[in-house]
């Protein structure tokens, strides 16, 4: 078979080169708005942990009813078993856990972002020819 004729082949390279360019500018913005979108939730997340944190349980004080008030109960005054009332809210460990597992997921997507980003600018700057 007979090559193509010079112009030809430059302008059939040009074409491509102006393919890969744009679609490379397309893939890197791309990996940009990944990485953007990866440090809001992150920064999302952090502002909310601390809502967590303070919503941790806790349980109130609970006053001995068999001592009279302002004195310590002693084997005359009887021991009463008290119990406090159930805490309510997320542990500290399950917030932890739950911090730490959007973390990794955040830094993934932000990795992802990454390559993206720079597979589209080795795309946008690939010499054909």
């Amino acid at each position: 078979m007979a090559e193509a004729p010079p112009e030809q082949r430059e302008q059939a390279y040009t074409a491509q080169r102006w393919t890969n360019y744009v679609l490379g500018l397309l893939v890197f913005g791309l990996g940009i708005v990944l990485m953007l979108a990866a440090f809001a939730w992150g920064y999302e997340m952090l502002r909310g942990v601390d809502g967590q944190v303070r919503a941790v349980q806790t349980a109130p004080a609970v006053d001995n009813p068999a001592a009279p008030a302002g004195q310590e109960p002693t084997a005359k005054s009887g021991t009463v078993a008290v119990a406090a009332p159930r805490p309510e809210g997320p542990t500290l460990l399950q917030v932890a856990i739950g911090a730490v597992l959007k973390l990794v997921i955040l830094l993934v997507l932000a990795a992802i972002g990454a390559m993206t980003a720079s597979r589209g600018a080795q795309l946008a700057g690939l010499r054909v020819g």
